[in-house]
């Protein structure tokens, strides 16, 4: 028998409330019982990878019922939970999804979930015990529902740490072993291209080692501004002289400290546009953000970038602001679309997903393409006026009694640090922000045509009938309730 769509409604609002009860009540060792909403998202990402991906208001949104839950995510719900069978194909047969259920007993549960609903208030109308607004969760700090559970003094505990782990820790090492090579007088070239690469590879490696699924996509845009930024630092060890200007600086700063140097900035510059990525997500998505998806999008990710490009206008030479308007709107128009995918309010069908994919696999052969045209070019007519700098704080000239090398060689110089840096560059970009990309689009069915993943809606893919038209199908794709999402209202906790 089908359920009509008024007691679907409340029986949504059933399962989110069991759903709630079971994550409130689950025992954690030491008479502490109790998971966050980070921590349920966690525990459902360990079952299945597809809510790796998941926005962190999501999981209140199943709760108080404002989507509509889904066998599958019954079932990864409660393994998640340590539940047993008969207590999943409870909530199962609860939200009136199991195929087993007899007509007679679907029409009385049903007169039972209506019954219930009428003695229970809707979520906007309930005691104010029960109804915890975001407005009221430290909205100063516009903390979506998952950090609205532990106030502004975890968030502020949290982001020490972060600036911890992701600026003091690698920059201390970096300096370390800078300080070392300089004292031991090494500067071989191939040394210090082993050096960049081990500290680049360090601040990399710890920062996709230390990815948490709530936090993904800030460590993402982290861990991709350092490494972009800090491939022009690979051309140090040929050129003797860094895009900031920073060998200028002085006899004693040597061959050593315009790379330490580059390098740190990078990570503090990286480091506060991510700050600002998960400060300005917090905001959009605490109810009081733009009304559409990509709105939102372009929000987080724009400012961030904005201040990282002003850094290299007001500090960097010449070549850096042509190199970094590429790279810096490629990592911006990932970023913008990683976050409308996370977006729950954005629905897609399967034929979305398979046209999204097709569309990310030829936008990456088409860049790839431009950037190796480019490259080669650049390398067979190599134009040196990028070398020299003039910034708002200072300037300065290729001086060669500094850089220790006559002028003859600076164009053979010049290409193997090109030649590094552009190579780099692109194969991170196509690498880890194109791979992730074609990969949460992927994901997005996880490994089932029929189901999108959570946090894009689980709607069915039959659900919605697609026009015939290419045209028509790529016009719906972009128009209201799909790529466009709608606007993201406060819930219960």
């Amino acid at each position: 028998m089908a359920l009509a769509d008024e007691a679907l409604k409340i029986r949504a609002k059933q399962v989110g409330m069991l759903m709630r009860a079971y994550r409130e009540s689950f025992p954690l060792g030491d008479d502490k019982v109790g998971l966050t909403l980070e921590e349920l998202l966690t525990r459902m990402a360990a079952v299945n990878q597809r809510y790796e991906n998941t926005v962190g208001s999501t999981p209140s949104r199943w709760e108080s019922g404002q989507t509509r839950p889904s066998r599958r995510r019954l079932q990864d719900f409660g393994i998640a939970l340590n539940l047993s069978e008969d207590e999943i194909d409870g909530l199962i047969a609860l939200a009136g999804l199991h195929p087993g259920v007899p007509p007679d007993l679907a029409r009385a549960s049903q007169e039972v979930a209506e019954a219930t609903a009428t003695a229970d208030p809707e979520p906007e109308t309930a005691a104010p015990e029960r109804l915890t607004p975001l407005r009221e969760q430290g909205a100063s700090f516009g903390e979506r529902e998952i950090q609205g559970e532990t106030g502004v003094r975890p968030f502020l505990a949290e982001t020490l740490q972060y600036v911890g782990t992701r600026f003091l820790l690698p920059t201390a090492a970096i300096a370390g072993a800078g300080y070392l090579l300089s004292t031991l007088g090494i500067t071989h070239t191939w040394v210090l291209m082993l050096y960049l690469g081990v500290a680049m590879g360090l601040v990399v490696f710890v920062g996709f080692f230390r990815m948490r699924p709530a936090s993904k996509l800030r460590d993402l845009l982290f861990v991709s501004l350092f490494f972009v930024l800090s491939t022009a630092v690979l051309q140090v060890p040929f050129l003797r002289m860094d895009n900031y200007g920073f060998y200028n600086l002085g006899p004693w700063s040597g061959i050593m400290m315009p790379m330490v140097l580059s390098l740190s900035a990078n990570i503090l510059i990286a480091l506060v546009a991510s700050l600002a990525f998960d400060y300005l997500w917090r905001w959009q998505y605490s109810g009081r953000g733009a009304g559409r998806a990509y709105q939102r999008a372009l929000w987080v990710v724009t400012p961030p970038l904005g201040f990282v490009y002003l850094w290299v206008l007001l500090m960097a030479n010449y070549g850096a602001w042509v190199g970094c308007t590429l790279v810096l709107a490629t990592i911006g128009g990932v970023l913008a679309m990683l976050i409308v995918l996370r977006d729950e309010s954005v629905r897609l069908t399967e034929w979305d997903r398979r046209f999204l994919l097709w569309c990310c696999l030829v936008i990456t052969i088409v860049l790839s393409a431009i950037s190796t045209a480019l490259g080669v070019a650049a390398y067979l007519q190599p134009n040196l006026w990028g070398l020299t700098g003039h910034t708002l704080f200072h300037s300065w000239a290729m001086d060669f009694a500094v850089l220790g090398y006559p002028e003859e060689e600076l164009v053979t110089r010049f290409r193997l640090g090109y030649a590094w840096n552009s190579l780099s560059c692109a194969m991170y970009l196509i690498i880890a922000l194109g791979g992730s990309l074609t990969t949460t689009i992927y994901r997005l069915g996880g490994g089932d045509a029929a189901h999108p993943t959570a946090d894009i809606g689980e709607v069915h893919a039959g659900q919605a009938a697609q026009p015939e038209a290419l045209r028509e199908r790529i016009k719906s794709l972009l128009g209201p309730g799909r790529l466009s999402g709608s606007p993201i209202r406060p819930a219960a906790a």
